[in-house]
């Protein structure tokens, strides 16, 4: 795991009363860059973009680590319930 880090659950979100997993599938690409990212499972509500806002943060933040060439598949989700 690269490390975790909670995303914004937006006010059009919490109005609605959102509880969802916004599900992003990425590669991470042997120099720590973030490559493919696709949305597997989507919220709406900009929960979709806080996910995808939260992930490269994290992986911006991990992008000095070392990488195996040809990078690693992952599949990083964000779980939102009302506050």
């Amino acid at each position: 795991m690269l490390s975790r880090k909670e995303a914004e659950y937006t006010e059009q979100a919490r109005l609605a009363g959102v509880n969802a997993t916004v599900l992003l599938g990425v590669t991470v690409g042997a120099d720590g860059v973030l490559q493919n990212l696709k949305l597997i499972r989507g919220a709406g509500c900009g929960l979709d973009e806080s996910a995808t806002r939260n992930l490269t943060r994290v992986a911006l933040s991990a992008s000095h680590k070392k990488w195996p060439a040809g990078g690693i598949p992952i599949a990083a989700d964000g779980q939102y319930l009302p506050h």
